[in-house]
């Protein structure tokens, strides 16, 4: 019993940081995520993708509600169907490449090399009828290599426990000659 108590909480003590929609929330405390995405990394890192949800700390939070050191409130007054638009990731063999992806301001998800999993993640309350803003930051290593990283984003539905993507509206690619260190791409996506 003493070891099994020990060893969770050397587990705790290595245990890697909480991030709510690309943004760390260490000082998260007491509080519940609805209709949340969760995953967990290869260094423990724990990402709760909350479409429903909008997270400030340090200066931007200043003068806001605060709910345990984050605010929570609705991503973008969406009028899209749940499941109507999809971010997926497809990954060959790249290395060095990290993109963080947001969709009209909010971050909504890291996109790394070498993931074990591609990224298939339901961004429709992000997105509203109009035009949209969708950046690609890319911060990832000065010389990147492998194949290639591709990012899409298009409409689709789900089938059971399958998501089919219709043709993309929008792909973002990443390769052995994509330019490393930090770059920002912006794009427009105009929903009819």
């Amino acid at each position: 019993m003493i070891a099994l108590v020990f060893g969770l909480l050397m587990g705790l003590a290595n245990a890697g940081t909480l991030y709510v929609n690309g943004t760390p929330v260490e000082s998260l405390r007491d509080y519940s995520f609805e209709q949340v995405d969760v995953r967990v990394d290869k260094d423990g890192n724990v990402w709760i993708s909350a479409p429903k949800y909008n997270v400030s700390l340090g200066e931007d939070a200043k003068g806001k509600q605060s709910t345990g050191g984050a605010r929570a409130e609705s991503a973008v007054d969406s009028d899209l169907p749940r499941g109507s638009w999809w971010l997926v990731s497809e990954d060959n063999q790249s290395t060095g490449h990290k993109v963080d992806v947001m969709l009209n301001g909010q971050a909504v998800r890291t996109i790394e090399s070498g993931a074990n999993r591609p990224t298939i993640l339901d961004v429709s309350p992000y997105l509203h009828k109009g035009t949209n803003v969708i950046t690609f930051r890319n911060h990832g290593a000065d010389a990147p290599g492998g194949g290639a990283l591709e990012i899409l984003l298009g409409t689709g539905s789900i089938v059971g426990s399958k998501v089919t993507l219709d043709k993309p509206k929008l792909t973002y690619k990443r390769n052995s000659a994509s330019p490393g260190g930090e770059v920002d791409e912006n794009r427009t996506l105009v929903i009819d």
